[in-house]
């Protein structure tokens, strides 16, 4: 792992491989940044990819709530989303976030901002999972225990280290061809409390 390029893609479901890794150079700040990393990617990146760039939205929600706003709108599919007027607050291009998985998404990330930090490969509640401690920023993603892509659909699984487990998201290719996150609930699974290290203060 210590080898990988900055950026790359192993797709799983074309290489029925057991785990895909993405990885991210950096965590956009802004949503220009955003679109641009998607657009190194291709036009034409598979589910994985699609997932990956989901879960970059959840930490840049976290981070910035307007900005990340925006990012989850052009990562989800049609079904999360509503239009609303052009140029409201975290909107993007006349579209908004909007349902119920969605809400409880944000009011999840809100509550316990360290579950979007803790899907990445290597975070650990050690260090409260900071992203800046990680050598590479990765995601870890499977189709080993979800069905294969049918059509214009999929499931995907991403490994959350701190629980040893995965959580599923969903996702469906629009009519442009391009993978969109549909369903998101689990990824709402909390990981552990970061460790509070002793101070040595037993007075």
């Amino acid at each position: 792992l210590k080898d990988q390029p900055k950026v790359q893609v192993c797709v799983a479901s074309k290489a029925h491989l057991p785990w895909a890794f993405v990885t991210v150079p950096a965590i956009p700040k802004t949503v220009e940044e955003y679109i641009q990393l998607r657009s190194t990617y291709g036009a034409d990146a598979g589910p994985e990819t699609a997932t990956a760039l989901f879960v970059v939205a959840m930490v840049m929600f976290t981070e910035n709530e307007q900005v990340g706003k925006q990012c989850l709108v052009i990562a989800c599919d049609s079904s999360c989303l509503t239009k609303t007027k052009e140029g409201e607050k975290g909107s993007f291009k006349g579209w908004k976030i909007w349902g119920m998985q969605s809400d409880q998404l944000m009011k999840r990330l809100k509550q316990y901002p360290r579950i979007a930090r803790s899907l990445f490969f290597g975070a650990s509640p050690e260090d409260d999972y900071d992203l800046s401690k990680l050598k590479s920023i990765m995601v870890k993603i499977s189709d080993r225990f979800a069905a294969e892509t049918k059509g214009d659909y999929c499931n995907r699984h991403v490994w959350q280290p701190a629980r040893k487990g995965a959580v599923s998201v969903g996702l469906k290719r629009n009519s442009a061809g391009i993978w969109k996150v549909s369903k998101c609930s689990a990824v709402t699974t909390l990981p552990p409390a970061p460790v509070v290290k002793d101070d040595g203060d037993d007075i």
